[in-house]
């Protein structure tokens, strides 16, 4: 319905009567012009001499139109607002339509000269533009906010605390991580580990392969200067160092672990992720350690015959029997003898309550923690006896006595097969007796889950996890084994254990020859030489 305005009210009085009287429809009627033109306000090419004159006539055309839609006046609104409203449009985004409908003069042409001066200072503005980005670049960059990752140095101490908390206080790679910590560092430095290149890892590694096979335990003393000074010898000659499996799975591995975690600590990104580092050829092959021959066997036996310590006694027997390795034999507690299914067995605990205080079991995989079968060879000997006897302490209470009992026992272990004639640099060590243990085993044609569960190896899939246990028959089929013809177990019977059990080893070590000592006076981890002080390696 047409709506009427009264000419003797003020004008805004007017309009506000208006809206006040019309329906929500009418009112929507009234701006949707002025709202459509609206999305043609952005595409176009007006001329800056007519735009805003030609803006604002379109818009009070869309407001007129409007009004006539709303209150249904206007005759030729009626018959072809439609048309209207297009040309309006145009008008908006057409130059040359703009001044036909208004009546503007026609838009001069540029000539060829003005359109290359407009290209010219275009191109230059679009150069300022490019400049004036690239200087707010280094300003906002030099301004900002910088992130660094820690010293290699503090990354290593951070990362072992780490595993101290989410792991075990005294896991057996702690070690491990603070000997290559100072490696790396004697041959690269100690810089923010989001500092290094692959460059400098790869001649890390190039480095490792001169440098000599245990080196470090045989300079226990030795600094950086050292090191690189061995480095240097041993290049000159083209000497064998380290093997490809240590120089990758000891020495790299831990370098990136170590700068991994340093960056993931400083949110910043791992200079080595994604890099290839390529352990050098020349570097030895991984050497296999072969199973003893049953004379070399024999050999250890009779030390172990001549013994007088518990340990030398039993553990060959107990490697070779059992296939377990060194570090868990040596930790054998008598709480871990059991009878199951008939059958005398070893259940290993990760940790153990001694005198008040928790005690961890040294296991390379939890596969390691298995029960294990004893062999009737025990039985025969009076060992399962006098363990039921006892029934609670250590099994070698000498080596549980010591700092580092597995490692006591190493030392002993090495003395005693080197005295039987065996010889280390030929991997034939204790180690070798599992090696042994496993060859036996295959000539005796032995189940390979049944292998695996007595040595603690781990399971290959799933399934077998599920049966990671010995049944009556495979327990009492372990416990039966023929023992070979070719070993005297002579020397293992009619002991007196607990006399054995309460000696202890005679001496220490050797004293030094007399002379200046190379220890490490003053702060830990550092010695004077030559009037300066100077990072020792181990």
């Amino acid at each position: 319905m047409a709506q009427a305005l009264d000419p003797r009210l003020p004008e805004d009085e007017q309009v506000d009567r208006l809206l006040a009287a019309m329906t929500e429809g009418q009112r929507m009627a009234l701006v949707m012009p002025s709202l459509a033109g609206m999305n043609f306000l952005l595409d176009g090419d007006l001329g800056e001499d007519i735009g805003a004159e030609v803006r604002d006539k379109v818009f009070d055309g869309f407001a007129g139109l409007g009004f006539d839609r709303a209150t249904g006046t206007g005759a030729l609104t009626a018959m072809m607002g439609d048309s209207v409203e297009r040309s309006l449009r145009l008008s908006l985004s057409s130059d040359r339509h703009a001044r036909e409908v208004f009546g503007f003069p026609p838009k001069e042409e540029a000539t060829p000269d003005q359109n290359r001066q407009f290209d010219l200072i275009w191109a230059e503005m679009k150069a300022m533009r490019a400049e004036n980005a690239r200087q707010t670049a280094l300003l906002e960059a030099q301004h900002a906010p910088t992130k660094a990752g820690a010293l290699f140095s503090d990354a290593t101490r951070s990362l072992i605390e780490h595993i101290q908390s989410t792991k075990r206080a005294d896991h057996p790679d702690l070690g491990t991580i603070r000997r290559v910590s100072e490696v790396f560092v004697a041959l690269v430095g100690d810089k923010p580990v989001d500092r290094y290149t692959r460059k400098e890892v790869q001649a890390y590694v190039n480095d490792l392969s001169f440098v000599e096979a245990n080196f470090l335990k045989k300079n226990a003393d030795a600094t950086v200067s050292d090191l690189r000074a061995h480095v240097a010898t041993q290049r000159k000659v083209d000497a064998d160092g380290l093997a490809q499996t240590t120089i990758e799975g000891t020495y790299l591995d831990r370098v990136r672990s170590i700068i991994r975690h340093g960056c993931d600590e400083a949110d910043v990104a791992d200079p080595l992720s994604g890099k290839t580092i390529k352990i050098p050829e020349r570097a030895r092959s991984k050497r296999e350690r072969n199973p003893l021959t049953m004379p070399q066997v024999g050999s250890v036996f009779a030390e172990c015959r001549a013994a007088d310590v518990l340990a030398d006694k039993l553990l060959p027997l107990l490697a070779l029997m059992t296939g377990r390795r060194e570090g868990l034999l040596t930790f054998i507690r008598h709480e871990w003898h059991k009878q199951i299914h008939g059958v005398w067995m070893i259940c290993p605990t990760p940790t153990m309550v001694v005198d008040g205080k928790t005690v961890r079991v040294p296991f390379k995989t939890k596969p390691s923690l298995r029960p294990f079968v004893l062999h009737k060879v025990f039985e025969e000997v009076g060992l399962i006896d006098w363990m039921q006897r006892k029934r609670t302490g250590w099994l070698f209470e000498h080596l549980a006595g010591c700092a580092d009992p597995a490692d006591a026992a190493q030392k002993r272990m090495g003395r005693l097969f080197r005295s039987a004639g065996l010889d280390g640099a030929n991997l034939e060590t204790f180690h070798s007796l599992r090696s042994t243990r496993i060859a036996l085993d295959f000539d005796l044609k032995i189940e390979a889950r049944l292998k695996r569960l007595q040595v603690g190896h781990e399971a290959p899939d799933i399934h077998e996890k599920y049966a990671a246990v010995f049944s009556p028959a495979e327990a009492n089929e372990l416990r039966t084994l023929p023992v070979p013809a070719e070993l005297d177990f002579g020397g293992f019977t009619g002991l007196d254990f607990d006399a054995l059990a309460a000696r202890r080893p005679k001496g220490g070590r050797r004293p030094k020859a007399p002379g200046p000592k190379k220890g490490r006076p003053g702060a830990k981890g550092r010695q004077v030489t030559s009037g300066r002080q100077e990072e020792v390696l181990a």
